[in-house]
């Protein structure tokens, strides 16, 4: 698509301070049936959304993708006066006289107005209210004002955006809350003069805005929006640019640019899709070329070479204007600076925003929240890379994270620090290369601070590559907890009772191959810093820092040795460790030719071992790690041999053990191979235990029933959003999810999926009538879910070769009464295509269940869907705190296959109890499987059509991409079941 899109003509290569016209936006007049978004003059790049909690009309930034989702359709009635309707299917039912009922879609109107009550613009009016659509102030804009249907004291006033230009309200003047307009300064109404001043009034004698610019619309459809945005994203920019115009020195260079991307813009063949970004680089590298030399001139001692390159880039920058020339002499000017730093000692400024005064990354606001890492350092999270907020917030970190003023004695306005209830393993580091090898002393301001709940210390320090200070004294560590690889250094200094004190410290870093990683790093290890128990309000590990330096100090024997002398060590100290052995014979070659270092051994020799060390360091480490994970498998091995000895597969079971410690003690795995038979060994054991399946026992086969087992989180605790349970498989919105950030990418924000121990309770019962103070039932532990909007979940496990018959599936389930109400949805434990639902059958209206549950209610017999029976009120809440037991017996056929579980989601299966925050909720514990009997239920192969039980006589298996299997997968299975009169029923489930 190519249009022309016209500013106010200006005269090229001339200065000038002519205010640009907005673009000519692919907007007009509505017309009657269009479907638009509306767009603000003030804020033209953002758009209308709605409001999750009460559907208030609101604006989204540009970045957002869901304005379709916002279409709303334009109604011209008889008098000229327009209509706003947003369209929703929804589900009519019809009660019939023989107590049977009809359900059907019907299209709903839904139409924007102001109810009585509010001055907020809302589209959940049902009944016809109507607007005026006149001519705004603004070329393609205008003004929306209530003609009729809507709150009285709103009719014939404008539409406009509230103080925060977010909301759309309609002011009154007998609500002075609403002033002044967004666009405008003070207003004073007729009935209150605010503050003495002047007002100005219309010809009715209404109060006026100081500047009615938001008062202005325009009707954008929804085809239009992604052009529409670029096209005034390049606006903004031009006008924001135009203040560059008259810097002193460098306005002929500024102007260049300005006509150059004016010249773009005005072209006969632009194109908004290309183009547009163009126009944004141009500009943009412009600024930055400028405020490069800028940074350049302070440099008062700069040397000859320096001072020659500011003089050739003050020259360019007057006539440069492509993008690539701009890239090359911003990079001829940078590696000048850099040249000279490294010259001078002080290489603070090869580092990018040290401080954390470039809030970009938050959209140029502090945050007391969760944001995405700072402009120029990189964040790990339990050793894996985040980049976005939603990144961190998956990793589970839900508490704050980003930079805020909230620090006494920072450099600048702002530090930067994370809290959260449970801190993870973290990392927020930068990296600078190409520098002389040597000595690096960083420097930086951290906070770690106690509270009235005790200590927060556990194991913040400041890193430089292989060198770490600690916050505290030596004395104050535990030194087998510290984390290796690595130099241990202390600082020495007092945790005080505060959350905003910074206190300096600095770490020697060595840099042996040009390379210098740098920041901070911590986790919530209490045993590190010899504490004995967690801080009872949460946030151990966290800290705040700011203001990091680098001074260079070149090559320093003493600290270079010591980096040496810490790699032989190591591996001396790994030398008659169980590991691989091909890196025992490494080592042994490590140890006959490197033995010790000092101060006067050559430099390149100590670089040498250094670099040749590393590498093969994390090696070792990562395979004695991994075989004294082999020898626990091993151990459990044979206590689990011990306790199933009567089992048929015994012989199985311990042959495969014995291979395993006979590979352990020969060195026989690479570290790989060793995973690989720690996962045989589990799989082995539920074989074993499948072996000795007997009727009337409790079967051992689920793994981590209880979730006693916090090995995929740690092996800590979580109140954030952390990796599945071991032993389990989790499903979010039908996605496997192996880690936390899968979620996001499942489409979920989990605010807590993990386990921990619940909450405590008071004035709770269990079901016999014992008062209860801990929400789990078996171990110390639980597990569960809990978001604003819960996803569809399912929590699974399953098996295949189990005996066929009928078996019973228990749980302890809670579903919360909480600040926010009955939280009651479809909360169900579920084994093959049986379930029980947690509520009575009452609750439940058919044309809203899930799939799964109208699958298992068509069938012929009443046990496929049973209830609980249990209630979530305010009557019921301390009940509603504690888990309840919930059970069901289940059939398991010819073939084997047995998945149980746990299922729920986000939506409301009953239309008359109000939509709450955190809906669909639960927290699930201490699952049990009994073995009924060898006798396979009757109706599990049979189903309800219509009014009689018709035969099953034939299933075909099909992958989610529509392929044809030959049995159900791993996963997402589509399954058309074909049934004795013809029929045909298509399932989903998963496995």
């Amino acid at each position: 698509m190519k249009k022309i899109y016209a500013f106010a003509c200006l005269a090229a290569l001339c200065l000038t301070t002519q205010a640009l016209d907005r673009p000519t936006t692919p907007a007009g007049a509505p017309k009657d049936g269009g479907q638009y978004i509306l767009v603000n003059a003030y804020t033209p790049t953002g758009y209308m959304a709605k409001t999750s909690w009460d559907s208030a009309l609101y604006f989204l930034g540009e970045s957002d993708s869901n304005y379709e989702d916002n279409a709303f359709t334009a109604v011209l009635g008889d008098d000229g006066t327009w209509s706003f309707v947003y369209y929703a299917t929804e589900q009519s039912i019809t009660e019939n006289e023989d107590g049977t009922s009809d359900t059907t879609t019907v299209d709903v109107a839904y139409y924007i107005g102001v109810p009585s009550g509010t001055c907020n613009v809302y589209p959940t009016l049902t009944d016809p209210v109507t607007w005026t659509v006149s001519e705004g102030n603004i070329s393609g804009f205008y003004w929306l004002a209530p003609a009729s249907g809507s709150k009285s004291e709103s009719i014939g006033l404008p539409m406009h955006l509230n103080s925060g230009g977010q909301y759309f309200v309609i002011s009154e003047e007998s609500d002075a809350t609403w002033y002044p307009d967004y666009a405008g300064g003070t207003i004073y109404t007729l009935e209150n003069e605010y503050d003495g001043g002047e007002y100005e009034v219309d010809e009715t004698g209404r109060a006026l805005f100081a500047d009615s610019t938001s008062w202005n619309w325009a009707f954008i459809a929804v085809g239009d929006v992604p052009e529409h945005m670029a096209l005034y994203e390049v606006y903004n920019q031009l006008v924001s640019y135009e203040e560059y115009l008259a810097v002193d020195g460098y306005e002929t260079g500024f102007q260049a640019s300005y006509d150059a991307a004016l010249a773009i813009y005005q072209g006969s063949e632009f194109n908004w899709e290309d183009d547009c970004q163009t126009i944004i680089d141009l500009l943009s590298l412009k600024v930055d070329y400028y405020e490069l030399i800028e940074d350049a001139k302070a440099y008062d001692d700069a040397d000859a070479a320096l001072t020659n390159a500011i003089s050739n880039a003050e020259t360019s920058f007057q006539t440069i204007t492509s993008i690539n020339e701009l890239e090359s002499a911003i990079s001829t000017l940078q590696d000048a600076i850099d040249a000279f730093v490294l010259g001078s000692g002080d290489l603070t400024a090869l580092g990018t925003n040290m401080s954390f005064e470039d809030l970009t990354a938050q959209d140029g606001a502090t945050t007391t929240g969760v944001a995405a890492p700072p402009v120029g350092w990189d964040i790990y999270i339990n050793g894996t890379q985040v980049t976005t907020a939603a990144e961190v917030t998956a990793a589970g970190v839900t508490g704050w994270h980003g930079v805020n003023a909230d620090a006494v004695n920072q450099d600048g306005s702002y530090a930067f620090g994370i809290w959260n209830s449970g801190i993870p393993t973290y990392q927020i580091s930068q990296t600078i290369e190409g520098l002389e090898n040597g000595t690096y002393v960083v420097t930086a301001w951290l906070m770690v601070g106690a509270n009235t709940s005790g200590s927060r210390r556990t194991t913040q320090r400041l890193f430089g590559n292989y060198n770490a200070t600690y916050f505290a004294s030596a004395e104050e560590y535990d030194e087998e907890e510290l984390d290796v690889p690595e130099v241990h250094a202390y600082a020495n200094l007092t945790e005080p009772t505060t959350d905003t004190e910074l206190q300096e410290l600095s770490v020697r870093a060595y840099v042996y191959d040009g390379t210098l990683t740098f920041g901070i790093k911590t986790d919530a290890n209490i045993a590190a810093a010899l504490r004995t128990s967690s801080n009872s309000a949460g946030g151990d590990g966290w800290f705040k820092c700011d203001n990091f330096t680098i001074q260079q100090e070149g090559y320093v024997g003493e600290d270079a040795a010591e980096v040496a002398n810490y790699f032989i060590d190591q591996f001396a100290a790994y030398r008659y460790e169980e590991m691989y052995s091909g890196l025992q014979e490494q080592i042994e070659e490590v140890l006959s030719t490197y033995t010790s270092v000092d101060a006067t051994t050559d430099a390149e020799a100590i670089n040498t071992i250094i670099t040749s060390l590393a590498s093969l360091l994390d090696e070792v480490a990562e395979s004695v790690e991994a075989y004294a994970d082999l020898w626990d498998a091993i151990d459990n091995g044979y206590n689990n041999a011990d306790e199933y000895a009567y089992y048929s597969g015994f012989d199985d079971y311990v042959a495969l053990i014995e291979e395993a410690e006979a590979g352990w003690e020969d060195g026989t795995y690479t570290t790989e191979e060793v995973a690989e038979v720690i996962t045989s060994i589990g799989e082995a054991l539920v074989e074993l235990q499948k072996s000795g399946i007997a009727i009337g026992e409790y079967l051992s086969i689920i793994q981590n029933p209880s979730f006693e087992d916090l090995s995929n989180q740690g092996g800590t605790e979580s109140s954030g959003s952390v990796a599945p349970p071991a032993g389990w498989d989790l499903y979010i919105n039908g996605q496997l999810c192996t880690s936390a950030a899968d979620y996001s990418s499942a489409g979920a924000s989990l605010g807590w999926c993990g386990i921990n121990s619940g909450d405590a309770l008071s004035d709770a019962i269990d079901d016999d009538g014992n008062e209860i103070s801990v929400q789990y039932t078996d171990g110390t532990h639980l597990w569960g879910i809990w978001a604003g909007t819960i996803p569809e979940v399912q929590l699974s496990q399953t098996f295949v070769g189990v005996p066929a018959g009928t078996y019973t599936l228990s749980a302890d389930v809670m579903v919360e009464y909480n600040w926010a109400g009955d939280c009651t949805t479809t909360q169900r434990i579920f084994g093959n295509s049986y379930i029980q639902m947690w509520g009575e059958e009452s609750y439940y209206e058919d044309e809203l269940l899930p799939e799964d549950v109208l699958e298992a209610k068509a069938y012929a017999d009443s046990t496929h869907l049973t209830y609980a029976g249990y209630i979530c009120s305010s009557d019921y809440e301390q009940v509603c705190h504690s888990l309840r037991a919930m059970s069901i017996t289940f059939g398991v056929d010819e073939t084997g296959e047995m998945t149980i579980g746990f299922r729920t989601n986000g939506t409301r299966p009953n239309t008359s109890v109000s939509d709450v925050t955190g809906q669909g909720w639960f927290k699930v514990d201490n699952f049990q499987l009994f073995f009924e009997s060898e006798d396979i239920p009757t109706a599990i192969n049979s189903t309800a059509i219509s009014e009689g039980a018709c035969q099953l006589v034939g299933q075909q298996y099909f992958a989610p991409n529509g392929a044809q299997v030959s049995a159900p997968l791993k996963g997402v299975t589509l399954i058309k079941n074909i049934f004795s009169d013809g029929s045909v029923r298509t399932t989903k489930i998963y496995r």
